[in-house]
This record gives C-alpha cells, structure tokens and sequence, in this order.
C-alpha cells in the first residue's frame, strides 16, 4: 500500500513537471514569435515610406518632362523667326531647323521612354503599396493570435500551479493519515489483547 502511494506520488510530480516544461517551451516560442512579429512592423512602415517617396520623384520627374515638351515646342517657332531675318541666314536657318528637328525627335523618344518607365513604376509601387496594404490585417491577426497563446499558456501554467499545489495537500493528507493510522492499529490491538488476557 506505502509502495502504491509512494509511486502515485511519483508519477503525479513527474507529470507535473513535464507539463511544466512543454508549457515554458511553448511560452518561450509564442515570446519570440511576438518579438519577431515586432520587427516586421517597422520593416512595412519604411517600405511603405519609401514608396511614396518614389511616387513624389516620379510626379516631379514627369513634371520636368512637361516642361521639356513645352521647351521644344518654344523651339520649333524659332526657325519661323530665322525665315523673316532674311535671305542672308537660310543656310544658318536650314541647319538650325534640321539640328531643332532632330534633337526634338530625339528628346520625343526620350520622353516617351521616361513616361513607359514612370507609368510601370508608377504601377508597380501602386501594387507594393496594396501588397504592403494587405499584410497589415495579417499581421494584426498574427499577433493577436501570439497574445492569445501567450494567455492560453498562461492560464494552464496557473492551473499546473494549483494542481501542484493540490497534489502536495494530498500527499501530505495521505501521510497524516498513514501517520495517523500507524499509530491506531497498535493501540487497538494491545486494547484488544488486554481485553482477551
């Protein structure tokens, strides 16, 4: 019977400190899955900064690449100014007009290029934004999800705590009793054997 006990005994504070231990691994991993979680945050904050900043330099880009058609439309009237100088600057207003020409041509193709480039940038930090956009509810649930394991284990740590300390009273309960019993039993049997005598 002591054996039985003594082995209860055992068995119920060995599982107590297994779970005990499962329980500060879990705690342990759910405290750095929020420290990362946290990490990420700022990570999003400067992409997305970093996004928009890009949106304002392509704004000013094309600006400027406004202007520059503007400048070359200022410079096609100039070879219609050359004509009314007279017979005397043809051949300069010839050069002129074909170099004006050219360069404008050449200044067209490059704008159109820029604008490709900014319409895709535009269009891809548009995309990065609604990506950066769409992380933030996850990563709200991620974390709200990390602060419910954090309180889950919590909770059954507090509940392994009362069950330690429920165990210890019954085992100190068990041994009064034994105590308690141990020194009955040869009171009754000399009262007995008194008793018969």
């Amino acid at each position: 019977m002591d054996t039985l006990v003594y082995f209860l005994i055992i068995l119920v504070i060995v599982l107590v400190i297994i779970s005990i231990v499962v329980f500060l691994n879990i705690n342990k991993s759910v405290t750095k899955l929020n420290a990362y979680l946290e990490k990420l945050e700022p990570v999003l904050e400067n992409l997305k900064t970093g996004t928009e900043n890009i949106n304002q330099t392509l704004t000013s880009t094309q600006d400027t690449i406004n202007n520059l058609n503007e400048l070359i439309s200022g410079l096609k009237i100039l070879p219609k100014i050359m004509e009314e100088l007279g017979d005397t600057v043809k051949d300069f207003e010839r050069f002129l007009k074909t170099q004006v020409e050219v360069l404008s041509d050449e200044i067209k193709d490059i704008s159109q290029e820029v604008k490709s480039t900014i319409t895709n940038v535009k269009a891809i930090t548009e995309k990065t934004k609604e990506t950066v956009s769409s992380l933030d509810p996850l990563i709200n649930s991620v974390v709200e999800l990390g602060n419910t394991a954090k309180l889950i284990v919590d909770s059954v740590n507090n509940q392994a705590k009362n069950l330690y300390i429920e165990v210890a009273s019954l085992t100190a309960g068990i041994k009064e009793f034994k105590n308690n019993l141990g020194r009955l039993i040869p009171t009754f049997f000399k009262n007995k054997i008194k008793k018969e005598v």
